[in-house]
């Protein structure tokens, strides 16, 4: 097993996404603020199909036995059957959840799904990684941001209440799109030389140093968004005489700040806890923090 991850409650959080699940709610939900929109579908279809479409792209490279000898597919692998079975269940509520938006979501979602099925295909090989869009050279990083950005900002598109047209979906699309590339370049970056041979990644173009280079300007993207709508929140409120600063954006911006610290400081050499809850804890970091400044 993982050397860096020993309690059975720490593999079942993170080598069976439930962390990645918690983390896709959360950010639909942040988005879902964003866009002035409520309920509690899209969040909960955003963790249910995160931990269902993970756990097949999981399956399928565990099917490998090239890879099976890898800690997480090892733990993939010995627990399959539980995982198939929570991954059904997932899809069958999912179903009964989205029941009167089903064929808008499908429509919707149809390319990320496509993308899932064909991210990793399940083959046996005698050698080598399981084929797929992941061995494409140079995708998968915007193979995986973009679907990530997709789901985040449709889902709660997707089950807003009425048929108005919701706008300016652009620039939620560009933020998030540039949030999870930084997260994905930091994961190559510590794949660097388990992909080396396999599958061409941004890191072994750049080299280390200007890939956190580039996934902190990412990072700071974001940053500038939130910072900018916290001045123009404060700009307001001073022209109304109150001149306060909207404590949500304000966390959220800082929030950011704080993920490009993390982004800059994780090297390949980092413990496999840093990457498996810090670096994927981002992702409920600046939720967390807005759903804070919205409370006080």
């Amino acid at each position: 097993m993982d050397q860096g991850i020993r309690n059975p409650a720490l593999h079942l959080l993170v080598h069976g996404h439930v962390w990645l699940a918690f983390g896709a709610a959360a950010q639909t939900w942040l988005l879902q603020d964003l866009m002035d929109l409520g309920g509690w579908q899209a969040p909960v279809v955003a963790a249910l199909v995160t931990f269902a479409g993970y756990t097949a792209m999981r399956m399928a490279r565990a099917m490998d036995p090239a890879v099976q000898q890898a800690p997480i597919m090892e733990w993939t692998w010995a627990h399959r059957r539980a995982l198939i079975t929570a991954a059904v269940i997932a899809v069958i509520v999912v179903c009964a959840v989205a029941l009167h938006r089903l064929f808008p979501l499908l429509r919707a979602f149809w390319p990320v799904a496509l993308a899932v099925v064909l991210y990793a295909v399940p083959v046996r090989r005698a050698a080598g990684d399981a084929p797929g869009l992941r061995r494409a050279p140079l995708l998968k990083a915007f193979l995986i941001a973009g679907s990530w950005a997709w789901v985040t900002v449709g889902l709660p598109v997707v089950f807003k209440d009425g048929d108005a047209e919701q706008q300016g979906l652009g620039w939620l699309f560009a933020m998030q799109a540039a949030f999870f590339l930084a997260i994905t370049l930091v994961f190559d970056l510590r794949d660097r030389e388990h992909d080396r041979g396999k599958v061409l990644t941004w890191p072994h173009v750049l080299g280390d140093r200007l890939t956190r280079v580039l996934a902190v300007l990412l990072m700071l993207y974001p940053a500038t968004v939130f910072g900018l709508l916290a001045y123009i929140g404060h700009a307001m409120s001073a022209m109304e005489g109150a001149s306060a600063w909207p404590l949500d954006r304000v966390l959220a911006a800082l929030g950011y700040l704080t993920a490009a610290v993390v982004v800059a400081s994780s090297k390949a050499q980092r413990p496999a806890l840093h990457y498996a809850l810090v670096v994927d804890g981002l992702l409920l970091l600046v939720p967390l923090l807005y759903a804070i400044g919205r409370c006080v």
